[in-house]
């Protein structure tokens, strides 16, 4: 009988055991001043300002850090649902932004600390600060208030410098992309610098076939001639795209897109982000006369060169007929 009861036992403490690491490793809401940082935790979490928010006001004379640990290849959203502080004198700030306002969102794509302040005198109800950390802006679930992250695509132009870093990304053949075709004479390359497994989606592409080309060499040196629009999967970053053009005909150019490998979500999501990148004014790109317009503008330079060599020479007889007839007329002298 003792036997039995202490084999129950055990069984019960196994039992319990799994059931509190189980929920600590599911755990998804944190609080300052209790909790100190995300440690390995991805996914959908919520960081409360104190551990009686919704019960109690904050505390007085406060100073917490809370540190989200943003692993490689990661971006952390972040979303205000509830912010209740004294406007003077208390605040939270992540990393250099203060947040203000129910609704701001921000993202980071690193390491970023959280730090509540608050004075030695008025409190309030606190805050409750939604946060995603995720690989990719496919994996992004709608806030509690049912809106969804903003996502902000790291956007590459080749032959061109304007680069902004964000999580999931796309890379124009050039900076007037969209408004413009490309130019003639082009060697450019660019390099999309995450160290992960990436897929890559052309999802809009055109180019003189044969002659101007785009390679993707990944980091184990496989170089991929895209020819059309296409998917390609496994590659290893960082990635550099190569774009070259000939001296004649150009076209629109192209638009791939790429995040982190693996993914089961379609392409929408990223292609709706990437449709609301307006081009860049100026860039590398030019507007282009089409081949088949060059023979009848030729024609209509020549008809307006003939015009205005008929003008010319009516214009020129008429001086010269009325110098003519002036120096013809008989003076007369009065004595």
């Amino acid at each position: 009988m003792s036997a039995t009861v202490l084999v129950g036992a055990v069984v019960m403490t196994v039992v319990m055991c799994s059931l509190l690491v189980t929920e600590s490793e599911a755990q998804t809401n944190f609080y300052m001043c209790s909790d100190y940082s995300t440690s390995s935790f991805t996914g959908f979490g919520v960081l409360y300002s104190h551990t009686s928010y919704g019960s109690f006001p904050y505390d007085n004379n406060l100073q917490c850090t809370f540190d989200f640990d943003v692993p490689s290849g990661y971006t952390l959203y972040t979303h205000v649902v509830d912010l209740s502080l004294e406007p003077c004198c208390d605040s939270l700030y992540i990393d250099s932004t203060r947040i203000s306002t129910v609704g701001m969102e921000s993202m980071f794509s690193s390491h970023a600390q959280a730090v509540f302040h608050s004075d030695g005198s008025v409190t309030q109800s606190g805050f409750e600060l939604q946060f995603q950390i995720v690989a990719s802006s496919a994996d992004l679930q709608a806030w509690e208030d049912g809106t969804f992250a903003d996502v902000m695509l790291s956007t590459y132009y080749l032959c061109g410098d304007e680069n902004v870093e964000g999580t999931d990304g796309v890379v124009f053949s050039h900076t007037s992309y969209g408004s413009s075709q490309y130019s003639n004479r082009q060697s450019c390359t660019q390099t999309v610098s995450f160290s992960i497994m990436l897929d890559v989606y052309c999802d809009q592409f055109d180019l003189e076939s044969g002659y101007d080309l785009l390679y993707i060499t990944d980091s184990n040196s496989q170089s991929i001639q895209v020819t059309s629009a296409s998917t390609i999967t496994l590659l290893q970053g960082p990635l550099t795209f190569a774009f070259t053009t000939d001296s004649s005909v150009t076209r629109d150019g192209f638009r791939c897109l790429f995040r982190p490998a693996g993914s089961s979500s379609d392409w929408s999501a990223l292609q709706s982000t990437a449709d609301d990148i307006a081009p860049l004014s100026g860039g590398s790109g030019h507007s282009t006369i089409p081949v088949g317009a060059i023979p009848g503008i030729v024609i209509g330079c020549l008809f307006g060169l003939f015009f205005l060599v008929i003008f010319c020479s009516v214009c020129c007889k008429l001086v010269c007929s009325s110098s003519s007839s002036s120096s013809s007329s008989p003076t007369t002298t009065t004595t």
